[in-house]
C-alpha cells in the first residue's frame, strides 16, 4: 500500500484479460478468480461488487466518515472481452462500415453542441482500408469486433451505475464529488491488424504474454530484460504452451501499464 490509501484491490498488470486477470489485494498477490458456481469470471462485475462491499464496510464501521474511492475498470482497454449478450445488443449497428460510420458520429456531434457546426471530418488515415475495398469476410470480422467493443462499453457503464446507484442508496450521493475519466480507447493494434489477441494466460514470465499473429515486443527471457529493444538473432526451434490453470504467481511483473486498473480506496482521518 501507498500513495495514502488503505487498501487496494484490482490488477497491476498492462492489458490484462477480462476473465483471467492476476489480482492484487493490499500487499498481496492472489492469482487469478474463479467464477462463482463454475461460472465465467469477468473482472469489471467483480471490480465493481468489490468497490460496493468496501463502500458498506466503511459505513458499517463509521456513518459519518469521509471517504474516497479511485474505480477504473479495464475497459475501454484491449483485450476487448464482454459477453455474447452484451455484443448482441448492438447486432448491427455497424453493419454501414467505418466510413459512413465516421460521418454519422459528427453529425450527431454537431446535433448535441460537443464540436461546432463547421467542424470538417478528417481524411481517413492510409494505415486504415475504404471500407468498400473490404472484402465480406474481413467485413463481418470488424462489424462484430465494434459490436463487441460497444457491448463491453456499455457493460462498463452499467457497471459504474451500479457503483452510483450504490451510493445514492447510502444517502450520500448528494455529498460526494464525482470525477467521471474517459482515459484510455484501448484501441487493439493487434486486432487491427488481424492478429488473434490472447484469450488465455500464457506467460514466458511473470508479465510476458502472447499474442498470435504478432510479436508483442515483449522479451522472452529474463538475460534480455536490459538490452532494449529486445533483439533476438537465434532461432526458436521449438514452443511449448501450458495450458493448465492459472494460479497464484509468485514474483512480481516486470512491466506495468501506465494506468493502474484497480479499486484503491482510502477513509479520509
Amino acid at each position: 500500500m501507498a500513495w495514502g490509501f488503505d487498501h487496494y484491490w484490482g490488477f497491476l498488470s498492462g492489458a490484462a484479460g477480462q476473465y483471467d486477470p492476476i489480482i492484487t489485494q493490499d500487499n498481496s498477490t492472489l492469482g487469478v478468480p474463479q467464477g462463482k458456481d463454475s461460472g465465467q469470471y469477468y473482472s469489471p462485475d467483480d471490480l465493481t461488487d468489490k468497490a460496493i462491499e468496501w463502500l458498506h464496510a466503511v459505513r458499517a464501521q463509521d456513518a459519518q466518515k469521509p471517504w474516497m474511492m479511485y474505480y477504473s475498470t479495464g475497459c475501454a482497454h484491449a483485450p476487448h472481452h464482454v459477453a455474447k449478450a452484451w455484443a448482441d445488443k448492438y447486432k448491427g449497428r455497424f453493419d454501414q462500415g467505418w466510413d459512413k460510420l465516421r460521418e454519422e458520429v459528427l453529425e450527431r456531434q454537431k446535433k448535441l453542441g460537443v464540436v461546432p457546426p463547421h467542424t470538417e471530418l478528417t481524411e481517413r488515415p492510409d494505415v486504415f482500408p475504404a471500407w468498400d475495398s473490404l472484402s465480406d469476410a474481413q467485413k463481418k470480422l470488424y462489424t462484430r469486433q465494434m459490436e463487441v467493443f460497444a457491448g463491453y462499453s456499455a457493460n462498463a457503464d452499467w457497471n459504474v451505475g451500479r457503483l452510483l446507484d450504490t451510493i445514492e442508496e447510502m444517502g450520500d450521493l448528494d455529498d460526494t464529488l464525482i470525477f467521471y475519466i474517459w482515459g484510455d480507447n484501448g484501441a487493439s493494434r493487434p486486432v487491427g491488424e488481424g492478429a488473434m489477441p490472447r484469450t488465455v494466460p500464457l506467460a514466458f514470465t511473470s508479465y510476458s504474454g502472447m499474442d498470435v499473429g504478432r510479436d508483442n515486443g515483449l522479451v522472452v527471457d529474463l538475460d534480455y530484460e536490459d538490452k532494449a529493444p529486445y533483439l533476438f538473432t537465434g532461432t526458436v526451434k521449438k514452443v511449448v504452451f501450458d495450458l493448465q490453470p492459472a494460479h497464484h504467481v509468485g514474483e512480481m511483473a516486470l512491466h506495468q501499464h501506465h494506468a493502474i486498473q484497480a479499486v484503491a480506496a482510502g477513509a479520509a482521518g
